[in-house]
């Protein structure tokens, strides 16, 4: 799991701070922004976040789903998105379009299966719009 990521979630649900910075992540920089966003408590009443692991029940990432009210799953298509993503990641600085393509199909494809499991712990689950025709 990431530690910064679930005490920040942590602090924003269960904390007392007025002001909690959090990490924004830009995929043409292709590292995550320290403090980029900021969440303030006597302006914000609901906090959405995204994010493939954030149900995932195994290798640290167990109770980060403890920190929300609400959850849903976007069941997608796995094959269209990979593909998507080789067109996205053209943005990443320093690959190539083979390491890329590459990247896509052994990392993004492994993470997208290793989740499918963890619509099983949420409260709704939606079918993507984006499917094959």
């Amino acid at each position: 799991g990431n530690p910064s990521r679930t005490r920040d979630l942590e602090t924003i649900r269960f904390g007392e701070e007025t002001n909690v910075h959090v990490p924004g992540f830009d995929h043409a920089k292709g590292d995550p922004t320290p403090n980029e966003h900021l969440f303030d408590r006597n302006e914000h009443r609901i906090v959405i976040t995204e994010g493939l692991y954030l149900l995932h029940d195994d290798a640290g990432w167990e109770s980060i789903k403890d920190n929300f009210d609400m959850t849903i799953f976007v069941h997608a298509d796995v094959d269209m998105c990979v593909e998507r993503l080789k067109i996205r990641n053209k943005c990443i600085p320093g690959y190539t379009p083979e390491e890329i393509e590459l990247r896509c199909e052994v990392v993004d494809r492994t993470n997208a299966m290793t989740v499918e499991t963890s619509k099983q712990h949420a409260n709704l689950v939606v079918q993507s719009a984006a499917t094959r025709s």
